[in-house]
Protein backbone atom coordinates (compact mmCIF):
# COMPACT_ATOMS: atom_id res chain seq x y z
CA UNK A 1 0.00 0.00 0.00
CA UNK A 2 0.98 3.53 -0.23
CA UNK A 3 -0.26 6.95 -0.19
CA UNK A 4 -0.95 9.14 -3.25
CA UNK A 5 0.50 12.26 -3.98
CA UNK A 6 -2.82 14.27 -3.23
CA UNK A 7 -3.07 11.99 -0.15
CA UNK A 8 -5.35 9.26 -0.70
CA UNK A 9 -4.03 5.67 0.83
CA UNK A 10 -4.46 3.00 -1.24
CA UNK A 11 -3.72 -1.04 -0.09
CA UNK A 12 -1.87 -2.10 -3.53
CA UNK A 13 -1.65 -2.04 -7.53
CA UNK A 14 -5.13 -2.64 -8.00
CA UNK A 15 -6.27 0.38 -5.61
CA UNK A 16 -3.70 2.77 -6.98
CA UNK A 17 -4.92 1.95 -10.61
CA UNK A 18 -8.53 2.51 -9.54
CA UNK A 19 -7.40 6.31 -7.66
CA UNK A 20 -5.35 6.68 -11.04
CA UNK A 21 -8.34 6.27 -13.52
CA UNK A 22 -10.61 8.17 -11.20
CA UNK A 23 -8.71 10.90 -12.41
CA UNK A 24 -7.77 10.34 -16.09
CA UNK A 25 -7.44 14.23 -17.09
CA UNK A 26 -4.88 14.57 -14.37
CA UNK A 27 -2.73 11.53 -15.17
CA UNK A 28 -2.76 12.11 -18.83
CA UNK A 29 -0.94 15.84 -18.01
CA UNK A 30 1.22 14.23 -15.59
CA UNK A 31 2.50 11.72 -18.40
CA UNK A 32 2.42 14.87 -21.06
CA UNK A 33 4.69 16.81 -18.77
CA UNK A 34 7.21 13.39 -18.32
CA UNK A 35 7.32 12.64 -21.99
CA UNK A 36 7.77 15.99 -23.20
CA UNK A 37 10.91 16.77 -20.30
CA UNK A 38 12.38 13.75 -21.98
CA UNK A 39 11.61 14.10 -25.54
CA UNK A 40 13.16 17.76 -24.81
CA UNK A 41 15.95 16.58 -22.45
CA UNK A 42 14.71 18.79 -19.89
CA UNK A 43 12.36 19.27 -16.59
CA UNK A 44 9.25 20.55 -18.22
CA UNK A 45 8.96 24.50 -16.16
CA UNK A 46 6.43 27.25 -16.62
CA UNK A 47 7.14 27.91 -20.73
CA UNK A 48 6.15 24.44 -21.15
CA UNK A 49 2.45 24.66 -19.35
CA UNK A 50 1.31 25.55 -22.36
CA UNK A 51 2.22 22.71 -24.33
CA UNK A 52 1.68 20.01 -21.85
CA UNK A 53 -2.13 21.34 -21.37
CA UNK A 54 -3.15 21.26 -25.11
CA UNK A 55 -1.01 17.92 -25.58
CA UNK A 56 -3.28 16.42 -22.51
CA UNK A 57 -6.55 18.07 -24.25
CA UNK A 58 -5.70 16.43 -27.44
CA UNK A 59 -5.41 12.85 -25.20
CA UNK A 60 -8.97 13.64 -23.98
CA UNK A 61 -10.23 14.44 -26.89
CA UNK A 62 -9.01 11.22 -28.34
CA UNK A 63 -9.96 8.99 -25.53
CA UNK A 64 -6.87 9.00 -23.29
CA UNK A 65 -4.67 6.74 -25.64
CA UNK A 66 -0.57 7.34 -25.16
CA UNK A 67 0.45 7.30 -28.63
CA UNK A 68 -2.11 10.32 -29.29
CA UNK A 69 -0.15 11.83 -26.14
CA UNK A 70 3.38 11.11 -27.74
CA UNK A 71 2.40 12.73 -31.03
CA UNK A 72 1.08 15.81 -29.78
CA UNK A 73 4.30 16.04 -27.79
CA UNK A 74 6.55 15.52 -31.19
CA UNK A 75 3.85 18.16 -32.52
CA UNK A 76 4.55 20.27 -29.76
CA UNK A 77 6.27 23.68 -29.93
CA UNK A 78 8.92 23.13 -27.18
CA UNK A 79 9.82 19.86 -29.03
CA UNK A 80 10.14 21.35 -32.45
CA UNK A 81 11.94 23.88 -30.91
CA UNK A 82 14.61 22.36 -29.51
Amino acid sequence: GGVAADGRAFAGPREYKRLLLAHPDAVARSVAGKLLGFATGHPTGPADLKAVDAAAAEAKARGYGLRTLVHAVVQSEPFRSR
